[in-house]
């Protein structure tokens, strides 16, 4: 038990430490972050883990009413492992995101047709789905039906919008990375008083 526990806050005091790291990436760098949305997967799949074995080793017969814990569990992993694809942008504002998008497709040559949230590559047959909460500097960037050559592509608009975000002047939204920095404050907090409170044991 004492394993499980210290297993639980070392992964709770990490996850502070990368929250940590998004927010002073945004800060420092002084352009928006983009990364892969499966990393906050992995995350979870980290977290949840322990409680999602704990809860299995400790069923003492298969009912509906001990399974409740592990099926909450699984579904809490499975959905964020559906709905996170494709990018995550960190401090994004609707016009530096539009800007630094339309840049990325006229490097590359790809004309698209413009609605509300969906971008089509006409030449490409690929439709991209963006979501951006400008209130809160965030936003997602992903391919609608995923395929090698969807990827591959969404992987070149990423890179040219981060080096678009390089080299022009970008009017930074700050309010995620800062829910990011308190975030990080709570988690590291927790992890680092688990940690002692094991010591003492």
């Amino acid at each position: 038990m004492q394993l499980y526990f210290l297993l639980l806050f070392s992964l709770l005091l990490s996850l502070g430490i990368l929250y940590l790291g998004i927010g002073l990436k945004v800060f420092l760098s002084k352009r928006p972050v983009l990364f892969l949305s499966k990393w906050f997967f992995a995350i979870l799949s980290l977290v949840y883990g322990p409680f999602f074995f704990s809860s299995l080793f400790a069923l003492e017969e298969l009912s509906f009413s001990n399974l409740i814990l592990p099926i909450t569990l699984s579904v809490s992993i499975i959905i964020p492992l559906i709905r996170l694809k494709g990018y995550t942008i960190i401090g994004i504002t609707n016009d530096s995101f539009d800007n630094a998008l339309k840049s990325a497709l006229k490097q590359l040559n790809i004309p698209f047709e413009e609605s509300f949230t969906r971008i089509s590559l006409i030449t490409k047959g690929i439709e991209l789905q963006a979501s951006i909460l400008s209130s809160r500097g965030m936003g997602s960037l992903q391919i609608k039906k995923h395929s090698k050559a969807g990827n591959e592509i969404l992987k070149d608009i990423v890179q040219l919008m981060n080096d678009y975000f390089k080299s022009n002047p970008t009017i930074l939204k700050t309010s995620s990375a800062i829910l990011h920095f308190i975030s990080s404050g709570v988690l590291v907090g927790i992890g680092i008083w688990g940690l002692i409170w094991l010591d003492q044991f």
